[in-house]
């Protein structure tokens, strides 16, 4: 089966009986950039159209990741494992009307679609990419880097902050050139 082309017709004809895709995607096919991702990303996903609604199909499950990210503290690289829970609703898209629209909850969660097939490699590259930590950090006590030295204050502790003068020092020699 072709994670890009999923019937929607196959699906709401059948509502009561889910579609299950479980499945292991090579890495290459998503092509995630600059994310490198570790192996295989394994997908379980079910998709059910809703009971009584014909142009909502829901899609729900798990996306188990690893991928390599860069510590905003020390910058060395570690794996980050992602198990991601899924939760979305597909509606089809209708008409935009001219104007002024009111924005509903709704509009705002639910992902939309055009046509006769879903395109499930999207939706499973978006979700990885929304999950990935803002500022990610190999530990969680990650010490970083010395603003002075450079040195990784993780493997061994320098002796900058003993011979830093303080962020005033500046102003401390002016203080004493108008004393003197």
């Amino acid at each position: 089966m072709d994670l890009r082309k999923i019937s929607i017709e196959e699906i709401k004809k059948k509502p009561f009986f889910p579609k299950r895709i479980s499945r292991e995607i090579n890495s290459e096919v998503l092509k995630i950039d600059p994310l490198k991702i570790i192996g295989s990303i394994k997908v379980s996903l079910i998709l059910k159209g809703l009971k009584g609604r014909d142009d909502i199909i829901n899609l729900s499950g798990k996306i188990k990741v690893t991928a390599t990210l860069e510590c905003t503290r020390c910058l060395k690289y570690f794996n980050y494992p992602l198990n991601i829970m899924v939760s979305n609703n597909f509606v089809e898209e209708g008409e935009i009307a001219e104007g002024c629209v009111e924005l509903k909850r709704d509009n705002l969660t639910n992902l939309y679609f055009r046509g006769e097939y879903l395109d499930l490699l999207e939706n499973i590259r978006e979700e990885i990419l929304l999950n990935i930590p803002d500022y990610p950090m190999c530990q969680e006590d990650c010490l970083g880097l010395c603003s002075i030295c450079g040195m990784d204050l993780n493997d061994k502790a320098c002796h900058c902050k003993d011979k830093k003068e303080g962020p005033f020092r500046m102003l401390k020699k002016l203080i004493n050139q108008e004393e003197n």
